[in-house]
């Protein structure tokens, strides 16, 4: 059941991280710096509010939104991914979905993070 769960949320995960990077494609060529703050700040948020219950998950959550919301570190997102749902299933049911809905947010973000900074390092030709 845990698996099952885990699939879903790395689906939902790829889901959110196409979205997530097709409307920073849209956006980062106006206000790149701002976008980059935004996310950074969505990152810390959906790690603070992770677990109140279970710390051991919530530092690992915390630990994987921080480390990829540092904008050089391009593998994040995925590290993210893998790492915090994995540490939420030794959690108990409630808890572990919430860390895996804020992991997955935190991901989503870290994306978009990354995204920004990799638009920011080479910027686009506006249209």
């Amino acid at each position: 059941m845990m698996k099952r769960q885990l699939e879903q949320q790395q689906q939902q995960h790829k889901h959110q991280q196409q979205k997530q990077q097709q409307q920073q494609h849209g956006q980062q060529q106006h206000k790149p710096k701002q976008q980059q703050q935004q996310q950074t700040s969505a990152a810390t948020a959906a790690a603070t509010a992770a677990q109140p219950s279970s710390s051991s998950s919530s530092a690992a959550t915390a630990t994987a939104a921080a480390t990829a919301a540092s904008p050089s570190a391009a593998a994040s997102p995925s590290a993210a991914a893998t790492a915090s749902p994995s540490a939420a299933a030794t959690a108990s049911p409630p808890a572990a979905t919430a860390a895996a809905t804020a992991a997955t947010a935190a991901a989503a973000a870290a994306a978009a993070a990354a995204a920004t900074a990799a638009a920011a390092a080479s910027p686009l030709p506006t249209r």
